[in-house]
């Protein structure tokens, strides 16, 4: 699959869906870092989950929240409801929480180095020790490609769906697997 594909077809909703995706997905993040963590941090948590989903957890305690937190999967408890009438969701909104909870939508790719490189090439027109030399020196390491890319199961998500209608009112959220970094190898 090439998600580079299906760039032109892209539509604002779509990107900002993937970016509130993943807002949720640092909010759970963040519950996750601070429930194990000082009393001052464990308070800043029903505040941090108030603010993003008002009136969803707003009848629970601490502890409660974090029961529901650890007994639940990421996408039952951190979702959002967005649909084709939704006027909550501005991109302006979605952009201040982006930028307040630190994540984007774009990525930065990674291609092992010894990949890019023509390394038959570079066996013929030079000699065999500064071949391999060159060749040890591109193990382990990678080049960033100049084209950064939206990733995420929301982006497959999307990918599959782009073609076709959305259903109204859908839950978006992030169903399988979390980005624990903003660069893939």
């Amino acid at each position: 699959m090439n998600p580079y594909s299906t760039i032109n077809r892209k539509i604002p909703s779509v990107n900002m869906e993937q970016l509130l995706s993943t807002c949720c997905v640092r909010i759970h993040d963040i519950v996750e870092e601070r429930k194990n963590g000082s009393k001052t941090e464990r308070n800043t948590i029903l505040p941090l989950v108030q603010k993003y989903y008002p009136g969803r957890f707003d009848n629970m305690t601490l502890d409660e929240f974090i029961e529901y937190h650890n007994t639940h999967k990421l996408e039952d408890v951190y979702y959002m409801n967005v649909g084709s009438y939704s006027t909550k969701f501005t991109p302006q909104l979605v952009d201040q929480w982006a930028q307040e909870l630190g994540v984007t939508p774009q990525s930065k790719i990674l291609i092992p180095t010894n990949t890019v490189a023509d390394l038959d090439e570079l066996k013929e027109n030079l000699p065999e020790d500064e071949f391999e030399i060159i060749k040890k020196n591109m193990e382990g390491k990678y080049i960033e490609v100049d084209k950064p890319l939206s990733v995420g199961y929301m982006s497959l998500i999307e990918l599959y769906h782009i073609p076709r209608l959305h259903s109204w009112g859908c839950k978006i959220s992030l169903i399988a697997g979390k980005i624990k970094s903003n660069q893939l190898e």
